[in-house]
């Protein structure tokens, strides 16, 4: 599950509506996003001036996050079907 929390993730922030990833580029900062199965992280890496503005943007993409449907859909046939070559590549 933390694997597709995190790859369905959005860094627009909900309430600053900035293009994609626009928001964390303006403030010379970066999000990194990884996860495995059972884990997930998130590191910020920004000036230590500009912490304080972004935090609260970190804090509320963890906690506000939306994952639209369709997203999702399209995360799960990926999913399905990077399942299906992998049991393919197993058997031959």
């Amino acid at each position: 599950m933390p694997l597709l929390q995190v790859s369905c993730l959005n860094t627009e922030p909900v309430q600053k509506r900035l293009p994609d990833h626009d928001f964390f580029e303006y403030h010379g900062a970066y999000l990194n996003r990884s996860a495995g199965h059972e884990t997930a992280e998130l590191s910020l890496h920004c000036m230590k001036k500009n912490f304080a503005e972004l935090l609260p943007v970190v804090s509320e993409l963890i906690v506000d996050s939306i994952f639209p449907e369709e997203e999702l859909d399209i995360y799960k046939k990926n999913m399905q079907q990077r399942l299906q070559v992998n049991l393919r590549k197993m058997i031959s």
